[in-house]
């Protein structure tokens, strides 16, 4: 099996089990699924730690984020950055450029410029990552 399919079946016999996982865990089995493109795997062990009340952080969302992005998802990448601000984590300029990042992989210049104002208005910095990731975007679509 693989590893991250290995780390999947761990973790839901931690659960299974009813042992503490807390989010370190959480966060290493959701990069598994991120390295491996496996995006919607990435998204089932995000929620279930919403479900089992593991608490989210950045690291859990941006690893999420990630994975979406690679995939093209920009639409869950989107939807994972309304989740952190309902949630009330803190958005970093990592999350900023991953989801810039999203959005350029996908053509979807606007919405990358769009994340790179909501950066500067919640004040996190913009920086090179921002502005090529967001550049490229503009490029890719002819914008």
């Amino acid at each position: 099996a693989s590893m991250w399919g290995r780390s999947l079946e761990l973790l839901g016999s931690m659960w299974r089990e009813q042992m503490a996982v807390g989010t370190f865990i959480g966060d290493q089995a959701i990069i598994a699924c991120q390295r491996a493109s496996e995006w919607a795997r990435a998204l089932d062990v995000l929620h279930s730690m919403v479900e089992h009340s593991v608490e989210i952080g950045t690291m859990s969302c941006g690893a999420a984020i990630q994975a979406c992005g690679k995939a093209s998802m920009w639409g869950r990448s989107l939807e994972l950055l309304g989740t952190m601000f309902r949630e009330h984590i803190e958005m970093d300029t990592i999350i900023g450029n991953q989801v810039i990042t999203a959005f350029e992989q996908s053509s979807e210049w606007l919405r990358a410029l769009d994340v790179l104002h909501l950066m500067g208005e919640r004040s996190v910095e913009i920086g090179t990552v921002s502005c090529n990731a967001a550049i490229s975007a503009c490029s890719k679509a002819g914008a």
